[in-house]
């Protein structure tokens, strides 16, 4: 229910974020901008999973389901905001907790430039919390830059090199690690697209048995509103 609240709260924030950027763009009637093929909603679904290089690391597999908004400014500036929950359950190989499961909330927003009509960069940033097979809980905070190019009318492929903020849930202090990506997305309908992603995470640090790689893999479909 907690996880639920957060979730209906962030609601009047995207819309905010939606009418700054309008206004950032010199439009002055909103209501018109924010119609047609310029903006619409839509919803998500994934499943994933996450393998580390260490066998005394907790691996996991999960779903997420999320909504979000997407508004577009003539031909080369697009953008999106999402709020979901991911719920996942881990192994307890080597238990860190008496926990199994857990269930976060995560944001998501995008800025895409499209340099020309098949080529865009664009930079994005999520949010949220995830299972730590070291500290119980971590919040995270990444930032990522990217290339997105259409193959055709309906294959695209993306590539991203990410920083990733990492707070601990126990006493121990915040790091940061590297993240790179890949990813496809496939158009089944004018309104429906399947996507499948990869990325991996890696922490380097001078401290003992600390350092640690693991790959994220995951499949989802996401349905225009």
């Amino acid at each position: 229910m907690v996880a639920l609240g957060k979730i209906l709260m962030a609601g009047p924030i995207l819309f905010s974020l939606f009418l700054a950027f309008t206004e950032w763009n010199g439009i002055d009637n909103y209501k018109e901008a924010l119609t047609g093929e310029d903006f619409w909603t839509f919803v998500r679904a994934d499943v994933f999973s996450r393998d580390f290089d260490q066998m005394a690391l907790n691996d996991g597999t999960g779903v997420a389901g999320s909504v979000g908004a997407r508004l577009r400014r003539g031909d080369a500036l697009d953008t999106m905001v999402r709020v979901g929950l991911r719920a996942e359950n881990f192994d307890d190989v080597v238990a860190t907790d008496a926990d199994d499961h857990a269930e976060n909330v995560e944001f998501e927003g995008r800025v895409r430039w499209w340099l020309t009509r098949n080529a865009a960069l664009d930079a994005r940033a999520l949010r949220t919390t995830e299972f730590s097979p070291l500290s119980n809980y971590e919040l995270e905070n990444l930032v990522e830059v990217g290339w997105l190019q259409q193959i055709d009318a309906r294959l695209s492929a993306r590539g991203g090199v990410g920083y990733e903020f990492v707070n601990p849930s126990n006493t121990s202090d915040t790091f940061t690690r590297w993240t790179v990506g890949a990813g496809l997305r496939y158009a089944l309908l004018d309104n429906a697209d399947l996507t499948f992603n990869w990325r991996t995470r890696i922490r380097t640090t001078e401290a003992t048995d600390a350092e640690y790689t693991d790959n994220q893999f995951a499949v989802g479909i996401a349905i225009r509103l």
